[in-house]
């Protein structure tokens, strides 16, 4: 009994102190509820108590303030970190998987990195929809079939049949971008932890500009692990602009979609590919 006191005294002071932190506080009824597994639960006013069988307890406090409006949730729009697949589609929209992109194995595989570094955004309505652009980085990562090798020249050109076979072969473009992005966020919803999330997505294109592009390749020979970097163009083409659209719930992750509206290489120095880039966001 005095345990179980001390537990009350203990939640009077807690539901005290947060009292005093927040200016708006809710005050409702107090109830006993008994649980199937012998815990009692107590609620007074915002504040729950489990007390265990063991006169264990936990005690959990409302931080007070009243369910935000949507114009007070945090924006999860254009910024924060993306990776996922690379894809090279042709004028068909197929997506090209043989040949000099012939990349098969675990470790070979094509990918897409991006973030923002700088972010602007205007509201258009506080509480649902804003423009966003800033300054962001991509680097796109090209797996080649292994059996080839890029000629160091301005245009794709390989040469073929390179033995031993590399481990690791892919051709990387580094893009300096701005965006232009609508945002909007949905309704707010309370989920099971008593938080308040809502569906956010966006929609907008992307510039970008090449800064710096190579292949690399590793590779082992002689029981000694190899690896090799050679700066070039290799026909990309510098400028590159893409339609990007995202979707998510809540404040973690969000999934993504971005498409190229002009090929990856300049006309008649390679051939006409469009990128297709889907993964995950991770929001900051």
């Amino acid at each position: 009994m005095k345990k179980f006191l001390s537990i009350l005294c203990l939640a009077a002071l807690t539901y005290h102190s947060n009292a005093m932190a927040y200016s708006i506080v809710e005050v409702r009824d107090t109830t006993i509820q008994p649980k199937s597994d012998d815990t009692l639960r107590l609620r007074i006013g915002q504040m729950k108590i489990d007390i265990y069988p063991d006169s264990s307890a936990v005690i959990q406090v409302a931080n007070g303030k009243k369910k935000p409006q949507v114009k007070d949730f945090a924006w999860y729009g254009f910024s924060g970190l993306r990776y996922g697949f690379l894809y090279l589609m042709d004028e068909n929209e197929k997506i090209q998987t043989e040949g000099w992109l012939g990349n098969t194995g675990r470790r070979n595989v094509s990918s897409h990195v991006a973030f923002n570094v700088l972010n602007a955004t205007w509201d258009l309505d506080k509480s649902h929809l804003r423009i966003c652009t800033g300054l962001g980085f991509q680097f796109n990562t090209i797996a080649l079939n292994k059996e080839y090798k890029l000629l160091e020249q301005d245009s794709l050109s390989f040469v073929t049949g390179i033995t031993p076979n590399y481990k690791l072969s892919t051709l990387n473009a580094n893009y300096i971008q701005v965006p232009f992005i609508f945002q909007f966020n949905g309704r707010l919803k309370k989920d099971s932890d008593g938080d308040y999330t809502a569906f956010h997505s966006s929609i907008g294109c992307i510039g970008s500009y090449l800064i710096g592009s190579n292949a690399y390749y590793k590779w082992e020979q002689d029981g000694e692990k190899k690896k090799q970097r050679l700066e070039g163009n290799y026909g990309l083409d510098p400028f590159q602009v893409d339609i990007y659209a995202d979707f998510g719930f809540g404040d973690v992750l969000t999934w993504y979609l971005q498409t190229g509206l002009l090929s990856v290489f300049k006309e008649n120095k390679g051939p006409e590919l469009y990128s297709l880039s889907t993964g995950l966001k991770i929001n900051f």
